[in-house]
């Protein structure tokens, strides 16, 4: 039988072993890919749920040698990391389940995995680079699987997120130079200054908000898997470990760098929701955004554990949620009214857990007293203004016109980067044709996302169980009391969400039944509702560029004729110039 050290080794090797095997069976083997990565991270959750039930007493640590002097492959099986690694799981189980999946994506997906697991159990900051940057390495495998290549924006993505990646693993060398150890438990008190947290810091808050910037976030299969699986995790424990370094108690700077740069986003999010709510995927991304920023702004707050634990699991959720809105076209009604639920549960509606992250997090904010109402307040605007946008967005989603079935046919579609790519007509089996179910399965109801609908819905009515279930697990003694099933006690008061959620439902049930009961017609949106499409915000960045390329070119210009100048040098030009110089500068003239 398996040791218990080596449990946290088993959850890794099953993962890229099942990713091996995937790679290499061959493509007509679709089916048998499948079951195979459903078995394998069947497999991996039973491991990690058998490691979670012996770790109530103290973290399994377990070190397999050293890389190089000072970096020791160290495991860490803690509450924490495993909570992490079955969010991970359960995200790839959703992700492997769509029907649209392509060829070669259910490798690429449990390649993501590993590195979210590796993330998780890892036992120094070196570990959680080599996590993350694995989870990287396997969304670049997502946006290739279904194409030749990786589009240019997604490649600059990749870079940007490698960049602070690399920022975490700067921390970790400065701490093994300053303390031997990079492991976040056994450095020094205090030894964790600004230089050391800041690119930390940075590194977490660069995964969690992609979800905003990312292209075509949330808006194609490759992007959608790799937020949900690698990134939000993967940011998570960075943030998570990173307070675990420094005892809960943040440098005061990297805690006004992070509060600035997440209101930012959240205010952001929350006004572009309503500028872009004729499109659900820039409405529904603007969304994410909004709820990441409010997650990165309390990461760094004293006593905001319990909020950031529950602003990690309602952003998974509205991932998880996100193929019911990032079709760009939803022509059956059932497809409109799950796109308009989605919407509504990512703007924070007492409809899914968006409503107790959010209060838990403005909870945790209000409790720090009066030097922190100015962020209160434009957190709390953003909070408002982004559950207007989710309605706003779902009822224009409901409002969508249905398709006549030709026009379905040749609506564009996401491609595997998340970029939006028409479907043309084609002969069967002919270039450029649509695989098997794809266009049946463009006009009907996603199953993955209304089953995180329902488990939405139920963590809403039932926030107490999530509290023991996830939050407990994800920061500890930090987490907020769950008092009943029904009920969370945290920094900022008792929060009944379940209760309000069950009032919410009785009020609606009775304004329909009287509106029926009097015969009242209800509004809705008229059919086919869409306004001038927004300018994007990187139109200006495109207007600098442009502007500014002829003197970049002509600048290029002269350097290169200096250069092939100085080439030929010494010459009797060169020589005059330079004894002129050292004249005047030797005050000889």
């Amino acid at each position: 039988m398996l040791s218990v050290g080596n449990r946290s080794a088993l959850v890794l090797a099953l993962l890229l072993a099942g990713a091996l095997i995937a790679y290499l069976l061959p493509a007509p083997w679709r089916r048998t890919r499948r079951l195979l990565s459903g078995g394998v991270l069947v497999l991996a959750g039973w491991a990690a749920l058998s490691i979670a039930a012996i770790t109530t007493n103290g973290p399994i640590v377990t070190t397999f040698g050293q890389a190089v002097s000072g970096v020791p492959l160290t495991l860490r099986a803690d509450q924490t990391g495993l909570a992490l690694v079955l969010i991970a799981l359960v995200a790839t189980f959703f992700a492997l389940g769509a029907a649209d999946r392509r060829p070669g994506e259910e490798a690429a997906l449990l390649v993501t995995a590993a590195g979210a697991a590796l993330a998780a159990l890892a036992g120094n900051a070196v570990m959680l680079f080599a996590g993350a940057e694995i989870a990287s390495l396997g969304g670049l495998l997502l946006a290739t699987a279904a194409r030749e290549r990786v589009s240019r924006g997604a490649a600059v993505a990749f870079t940007i997120q490698h960049v602070f990646a690399l920022g975490l693993l700067v921390a970790a060398v400065q701490l093994i130079v300053t303390t031997g150890t990079s492991d976040p438990y056994a450095v020094p008190s205090g030894a964790v200054g600004l230089a050391v947290a800041l690119p930390w810091g940075l590194a977490g808050a660069g995964r969690l908000l992609a979800a905003g910037w990312w292209p075509g976030a949330a808006g194609g299969r490759s992007t959608r898997s790799w937020l949900a699986i690698g990134a939000v995790p993967c940011g998570a424990a960075v943030l998570l470990r990173l307070g675990a370094a420094t005892g809960g108690a943040f440098d005061p700077g990297l805690t006004v760098v992070l509060a600035t740069l997440g209101t930012a986003a959240a205010l952001w999010g929350a006004v572009a929701a309503w500028r872009w709510k004729h499109e659900s995927r820039r409405a529904g991304r603007a969304l994410l955004t909004a709820s990441a920023g409010t997650l990165v702004a309390i990461a760094g707050l004293p006593g905001g554990s319990g909020g950031f634990a529950a602003g990690v699991v309602a952003l998974e959720l509205a991932l998880l949620a996100a193929p019911a809105w990032s079709r760009p076209t939803l022509p059956s009604r059932g497809g409109r009214a799950l796109a308009a639920t989605a919407l509504a549960a990512a703007g924070g509606l007492p409809i899914g857990f968006g409503t107790t992250a959010i209060v838990l997090e403005l909870g945790a904010v209000a409790s720090l007293g009066r030097p922190y109402a100015p962020l209160l307040l434009a957190l709390g605007m953003a909070a408002v203004v982004a559950a207007g946008g989710g309605v706003v967005a779902a009822r224009q989603a409901i409002g969508l016109a249905a398709l006549p079935s030709r026009q379905a046919a040749a609506a564009p579609t996401p491609s595997g980067d998340g970029e939006v790519s028409p479907l043309r007509e084609s002969p069967p089996g002919g270039e450029g044709a649509a695989p098997p179910g794809l266009l049946r399965r463009a006009v009907l109801p996603r199953p993955d996302a209304a089953v995180a609908l329902a488990v939405g819905a139920a963590a809403a009515l039932l926030p107490g169980v999530v509290g023991a279930v996830l939050l407990g697990p994800l920061v500890g003694s930090a987490a907020p009391v769950a008092i009943d099933a029904a009920t969370l006690h945290g920094p900022g008061g008792p929060w009944p969400g379940g209760y309000l959620s069950l009032a919410l439902l009785v009020v609606l049930l009775g304004v329909v039944s009287a509106g029926l009961a009097l015969g009242l017609p209800f509004p809705h949106p008229a059919h086919g509702e869409r306004g001038p499409r927004p300018r994007p915000a990187w139109i200006a960045v495109v207007g600098a560029r442009r502007a500014l390329g002829p003197p970049a070119l002509g600048l290029g210009r002269g350097l290169a004729r200096l250069d092939a100048w100085m080439v030929t040098q010494p010459g009797l030009v060169f020589t005059v110039v330079v004894a002129l110089a050292a004249l005047i500068g030797f005050h000889y003239l």
